[in-house]
């Protein structure tokens, strides 16, 4: 391999040109589309000297998405299958303008297992908020050994504009067979005569199941739009 000696002044600007870079010294020249897999690797400088770093290693805490699901036709059940893996601990689900092609339905939550929905009446659940308009009151409800969780009272759908349901949720510990299941969440709907309501809604299951995944449906009929991702959470 021949040398060239660097002048005694040093490199002139714009001396090296693209032209005499190894253009396969660093490959992949765009941008990541997505957050970074646990095998890409940073470059970084520890005590002056250049190392690799996969990306696992990297701390933080962060929300993995791991599937979303947007229709805009009738359905009688969104599911999230096989998101609750041993990967992560616990999980979170935003849901935006869910609309049910019923009036005066709720929504409702039933967990997965490798068997299918787990009808077992073994929810419980209990919520407290406030609807506001022209006679401001209470929203409660609680149930008890139940087949799933409510996390609505009745939506008025009347306007598909405003007749739209909002939530969000943690889901603990889904997929451990040494502790229960819980969820924690926060609803916004419409209830009747155009009220607006929001609910903090809490629930358990009395089963140390492991289980991969949830589904969203209605007391009666189809929910004709449904928004929603489901994450989990990266604690580290």
């Amino acid at each position: 391999m021949s040398k060239t000696q660097i002048p005694t002044g040093g490199i002139a600007d714009d001396a090296i040109s693209e032209e005499h870079l190894d253009a396969t010294a660093i490959t992949g020249h765009t941008a990541l589309a997505e957050s970074p897999a646990d095998t890409d690797e940073f470059l970084i400088s520890d005590g002056g000297t250049l190392k690799r770093l996969d990306a696992q290693h990297v701390g933080g805490g962060t929300f993995v998405p791991l599937s979303t699901i947007s229709s805009t036709s009738d359905t009688t059940t969104h599911t999230f299958s096989d998101v609750f893996t041993s990967t992560h601990t616990n999980y979170f689900i935003l849901c935006h303008h869910c609309r049910l092609a019923s009036d005066n339905e709720k929504i409702i939550c039933r967990m997965r297992s490798a068997s299918g929905q787990f009808t077992t009446t073994s929810y419980q659940v209990a919520a407290t908020g406030f609807k506001n308009g022209s006679s401001a009151a209470a929203v409660t409800f609680s149930l008890h050994n139940a087949a799933g969780w409510d996390i609505t009272t009745n939506i008025d759908n009347t306007n598909s504009d405003v007749g739209r349901a909002s939530f969000f949720m943690y889901v603990t510990t889904p997929n451990s067979t040494t502790f229960v299941t819980d969820i924690i969440g926060q609803a916004s709907y419409r209830k009747e005569s155009q009220d607006r309501s929001v609910a903090n809604f809490s629930g358990t299951l009395n089963s140390k199941t492991a289980f991969t995944g949830i589904d969203f449906f209605t007391s009666s009929g189809d929910i004709a739009q449904f928004n929603a991702t489901c994450y989990g959470i990266k604690t580290s």
